[in-house]
């Protein structure tokens, strides 16, 4: 709908880079509900640290951490991870699959 083009996605310019991030948390929020049908939680320490989304997948509560790059590193995620002792985290990224990594293209297989 912005008639933003996707080349403005993939380029290194500061100029969207808040803005790259509220659309790709826009993306994976659409693509969680749409998967469960349930809007996901977030979480947020006393300490300022936050987690994006928070899902039920199954019995286990899955901390799922949005970034809009291919830099992954997820401080909040591990404050989370500390806290509560997740049987497994979700990251997703432009980063390709690995570990704990799904790469945003892969979101519409569900998590």
């Amino acid at each position: 709908m912005s008639k933003l083009p996707a080349a403005a996605f993939l380029e290194s310019s500061g100029i969207f880079k808040e803005f790259k991030g509220a659309i790709t948390e826009n993306f994976v929020l659409c693509e969680l509900v749409n998967k469960s049908g349930d809007v996901p939680f977030y979480w947020k320490s006393a300490n300022e640290a936050e987690v994006d989304f928070v899902i039920q997948s199954g019995m286990d509560i899955v901390p799922v951490e949005v970034k809009s790059s291919d830099n992954v590193r997820v401080r909040s995620l591990a404050e989370y991870s500390k806290k509560y002792s997740p049987s497994r985290t979700v990251v997703t990224s432009l980063k390709n699959v690995g570990g704990n990594h799904i790469p945003l293209y892969l979101l519409w297989k569900g998590l």
